[in-house]
């Protein structure tokens, strides 16, 4: 088992609440994820320090852009952490495979616009 650290806090995390919101068994969190927790909150906080507010496009922007540049040994801290979620993810979902959902297909704008204006009175 982990000893309790920042790192079990953060796998502890990614069980926790989501788990509870949804039905289904939430996917365990890769290494860039994990980064971009981290990540976002320290660029929100430091936008807030200086008033200024940031869209999360903005933030994901950001955020991409860290990680790129970011260090092998920062990448493999993450992937570190990464694993240990997903160990934990095994031990707490035994047998869970991934299954994405398959996606409905979209209308098209015109066809949505022609449909809406049969409501039109």
């Amino acid at each position: 088992m982990v000893p309790p650290s920042d790192h079990a806090q953060a796998i502890d995390q990614s069980f926790g609440a989501s788990a509870l919101r949804v039905s289904s068994v939430p996917r365990p969190p890769n290494s860039f994820i994990l980064y971009r927790r981290e990540a976002s909150r320290a660029i929100i906080s430091e936008h807030l320090e200086r008033g200024e507010a940031i869209s999360n496009i903005k933030v994901s922007k950001l955020v991409g852009e860290r990680w790129a540049n970011e260090s092998r040994e920062v990448k493999q801290k993450y992937a570190k952490m990464a694993l240990e979620c997903r160990k934990k993810h095994m031990e707490l979902y035994p047998g869970y495979k991934y299954t994405p959902r398959k996606q409905k297909p979209r209308r098209c704008k015109r066809e949505h616009n022609e449909v809406m204006s049969l409501f039109d009175f």
